[in-house]
């Protein structure tokens, strides 16, 4: 469980619970059936003593915050507060305890207090990744030439969920005229500029593509052997190319 703050949300299972349940509302699910799809996607927290009280927290917070809270969820979530059960994951560090305690002090009374009135949630977009592990894929950048990825494994499912992500690699290749299939396989990946801080100059990102940039993205070859990798960084498609210039130096 990564932990990176004392508010509600600084840690992997709260956001993870507030994102699922903003989704389910924006897929058009009842509010209802929202908080009972994310509880049984949480049994597993739900079954812990410590990271139970993190679910209820975060669900009820986000369920405030969009004119939603139900009254089981505020219960559940002040018995969390009265009881002090969140706080023993802070016993070694006092001065973040105390910055905890007073955080859900904050939540108490958000919890107890007027409600704000209900909020349309929009439909999320999700990523795509219609490329198995394998294929290499040009993308075609503002100035027509093209940058190559090497598809090195993907994570989610079609059309399911949060969608499906690609996790790349940037070849060292810019051009116009793409490469023919034995020239692309030879080409070694584009080193990092300033790699210390992951400690290998072969980075690897999942690539958030949604289905409206698909169309500057065309597959060039398929089956190409994928070896092993560790993923690096985050990029949205829509930064692809300001990433090979910044990291990459692929002007």
């Amino acid at each position: 469980m990564g932990t990176w703050g004392v508010a509600i949300f600084s840690d992997d299972i709260a956001s993870d619970v507030r994102d699922r349940y903003r989704e389910h509302l924006g897929d058009g699910v009842p509010d209802a059936d929202a908080t009972r799809l994310v509880l049984e996607e949480s049994t597993e927290e739900l079954a812990d003593g410590e990271t139970a009280p993190i679910v209820w927290l975060a669900l009820a917070t986000a369920q405030s915050r969009v004119g939603r809270l139900e009254n089981r969820v505020r219960d559940e979530a002040i018995r969390v507060i009265d009881a002090g059960t969140d706080l023993p994951r802070w016993r070694d560090e006092p001065r973040a305890m105390a910055k905890r305690q007073a955080a859900l002090a904050r939540l108490r009374d958000e919890l107890i207090g007027p409600q704000k009135p209900r909020r349309r949630i929009p439909k999320p977009i999700r990523s795509v990744c219609p490329w198995e592990p394998g294929a290499i894929v040009s993308f075609r950048r503002d100035d027509g030439r093209h940058l190559l990825l090497r598809v090195k494994a993907t994570q989610g499912e079609h059309g399911v969920g949060g969608g499906r992500y690609g996790i790349f690699e940037v070849l060292d290749w810019i051009g116009e005229d793409i490469p023919d299939r034995a020239t692309i396989e030879r080409l070694p990946f584009a080193t990092a500029r300033d790699w210390s801080a992951v400690g290998h100059p072969r980075l690897h990102g999942v690539l958030v593509l949604n289905q409206r940039q698909l169309d500057r993205f065309s597959l060039v070859v398929e089956g190409s052997e994928p070896s092993d990798w560790q993923m690096n960084f985050l990029i949205n498609a829509g930064d692809l190319e300001g990433l090979a210039e910044r990291r990459f130096g692929l002007v």
